[in-house]
């Protein structure tokens, strides 16, 4: 979920990019030859957006802390990138679930009791 919005021209030319590239590229190195300006963190987040962006509209982009980015044709190798994704948003709505419950009043209550004084 991001509010970035991604403009045609880094949509094509990130594509452009990973189709000449003859290895994974990292945000980084996809954003110095876009080229994109800004902080590290604020790179990292555009070309995610932008990756999300191919993929949503059917570019076969895979992304692999730290190795970087790339597209591949391979179905297989695509079928297992979106299963570990669907894989890890199990995990997160599981992690969320349960922090959800220890935020319930009683759970709050244990969370911020001020600590007995030892006697």
């Amino acid at each position: 979920m991001s509010d970035h919005k991604v403009t045609a021209w880094e949509t094509a030319r990130m594509l452009e990019l990973l189709q000449a590239a003859k290895a994974p590229m990292t945000s980084a190195v996809i954003a110095e030859k876009m080229p994109i300006y800004g902080k590290r963190e604020s790179l990292r987040r555009r070309i995610r957006a932008i990756a999300t962006d191919l993929r949503n509209h059917g570019s076969w982009v895979i992304a692999e802390n730290p190795v970087g980015y790339w597209l591949t044709d391979d179905a297989g190798q695509w079928k297992e990138y979106l299963e570990g994704r669907m894989i890890s948003g199990k995990r997160c709505i599981a992690d969320a679930s349960k922090k959800k419950r220890v935020c319930n009043d009683q759970g709050q209550g244990v969370m911020f009791v001020p600590p007995v004084p030892a006697v």
